[in-house]
């Protein structure tokens, strides 16, 4: 934590493992961020208080998150989760399986072969801990935001037929429950981006 003339730092956590992604829930109560430590394997958000002490897993899921975003009266988290083979499937495997190329865009820097595994977007509970899962299908989806009254989350997504080959993306909007229907909001045959 820095100061806002940049005079004085404070360092809050000293676990070996690193952490990402710190964002104070919109009450100012807490310092939310991600980190797989403790032996936690995979990314988890973490909850500090503010006025000190060890921060507390706030979610115990078993696949990493890759973003989150409070809603404005913090009783809900937007996650991205990325598709994943759950670990217990992962370990009665005893071989890896063929490569399958069946994508234009089938292989990138740092992750290597690109599999059919999306980012998609779920909604956490914060007080009964329930996960729901508000995107499916072969599509991706980043930049959640959420509505002022908490009710609704836009996101963006390449929905095209397929979205390998351009790099079309458009602003979506849906209600933050399980089911509801999305509601397009761009129509631009060009990159759409930050919601905000």
């Amino acid at each position: 934590m820095v100061s806002w003339d940049g005079k004085e730092s404070v360092k809050l956590t000293a676990s070996k493992e690193g952490e990402s992604r710190p964002r104070w829930t919109p009450d100012g109560k807490y310092l939310t961020f991600l980190s797989s430590r403790y032996e936690t394997k995979s990314s988890q958000i973490w909850r500090m208080d503010r006025r000190g002490g060890e921060a507390e897993k706030l979610t115990e899921l078993k696949y990493s998150i890759s973003d989150y975003v409070w809603s404005p009266d913090s009783k809900k988290i937007a996650l991205i989760i990325k598709d994943q083979e759950s670990s217990d499937e992962a370990d009665k495997k005893k071989t890896a399986k063929p490569i399958m190329i069946d994508r234009y865009h089938f292989k990138q820097d740092g992750p290597g072969y690109l599999e059919r595994k999306r980012n998609h977007l779920y909604v956490f509970d914060v007080e009964t801990k329930k996960l729901d899962t508000l995107t499916k299908g072969d599509f991706d989806e980043s930049n959640p935001v959420w509505s002022p009254d908490s009710k609704k989350i836009a996101f963006v997504s390449n929905r095209t037929s397929d979205p390998d080959r351009n790099g079309n993306s458009d602003l979506w909007v849906m209600e933050a429950k399980k089911g509801a229907a999305l509601k397009q909001l761009t129509t631009w045959q060009d990159s759409d981006t930050s919601p905000a």
